[in-house]
C-alpha cells in the first residue's frame, strides 16, 4: 500500500525530562510485574485496534472516448441517501486526485488525515441504512460516467447482517488501481487528432475494526 512523513533533532534532554523518562520506565516495569503475577502477557496493555479488510468491490470502466484531448482521469466514490450521482448529491472520496497514464498498481487512500469529508462519508457507511454507492470515472476537464447501486450490493462479502458496515469503525478506504488507459488521439474517430480513449479498472477496499 502506498503511503504518503521527521523534524529536526532535539537538544540534549534536561534533567527533569530524564526523571520523567525514568518514571515511565518504572511504571511500565510495574505493569509487567503485575501482569506476570496474574499469569498474563502485558504485550496488549496499550494495543490499539488493528484495522482489517471488511469488504472490497471491483470497479471496471469498460472504456470510453471523447472528442477532446486530456491526460488525466478522475475517480470518485459517492455515498448518497438520494438518487445516484457523481459528487452532486452525497459525500464523495478520491475526486481530488488526478490519475495519470502509468498509475497502474498505485493505491489511492482516503482517511481522516487527507479527506475533509471522511467523517461524513464513514457515517453514511455505518448508519445501518442501505444508501446508494456510486462510482464515476471522468476525463479531466471533459466528462465521463458512472454506475450506482445500493451499498448492500456494492460491498458484497461485508461482515454482519446490516446493509452496510453498521457496528464498525472505518479507518480508511482505498482505491487500488489495476490498470489505466489514457490514449490521445487513440482511435481518432473524427480523424482530426482531437480524441482521447480512456478506461480505468481497480478495486475499492474498506478497512475498519469493531
Amino acid at each position: 500500500m502506498a503511503s504518503t512523513g521527521t523534524g529536526p533533532g532535539f537538544a540534549l534532554a534536561r534533567k527533569s525530562t530524564t526523571r520523567m523518562a525514568t518514571r515511565r520506565l518504572s511504571h511500565r516495569d510495574t505493569l509487567g510485574i503485575i501482569a506476570l503475577l496474574l499469569g498474563v502477557s502485558c504485550s496488549g496493555v496499550n494495543d490499539s485496534p488493528h484495522p482489517e479488510i471488511l469488504a472490497s468491490a471491483p470497479v471496471t470502466s469498460l472504456g470510453g472516448s471523447a472528442g477532446a484531448i486530456s491526460t488525466g482521469l478522475i475517480f470518485s466514490l459517492d455515498i448518497s441517501s438520494v438518487a445516484p450521482g457523481c459528487r452532486e448529491q452525497g459525500v464523495a472520496m478520491f475526486y481530488r486526485t488526478i490519475i495519470r497514464d502509468g498509475d497502474d498498481h498505485h493505491t489511492l487512500v482516503a482517511d481522516a488525515g487527507n479527506e475533509p469529508d471522511f467523517a461524513a462519508f464513514t457515517h453514511l457507511l455505518t448508519d445501518g441504512v442501505d444508501e446508494e454507492a456510486t462510482w464515476c470515472v471522468f476525463l479531466e476537464n471533459v466528462g465521463g460516467g458512472g454506475e450506482g447501486m445500493p451499498e448492500s450490493q456494492f460491498f458484497t462479502g461485508r461482515p454482519g447482517t446490516a446493509p452496510d458496515f453498521a457496528g464498525y469503525t472505518i479507518d480508511r478506504v482505498e482505491f487500488q488501481i489495476d490498470s489505466v488507459l489514457i490514449a490521445s488521439p487513440g482511435s481518432d474517430q473524427k480523424h482530426d487528432g482531437i480524441w482521447t480513449d480512456f478506461g480505468l479498472a481497480g478495486r475499492v477496499v474498506v478497512w475498519g475494526h469493531r
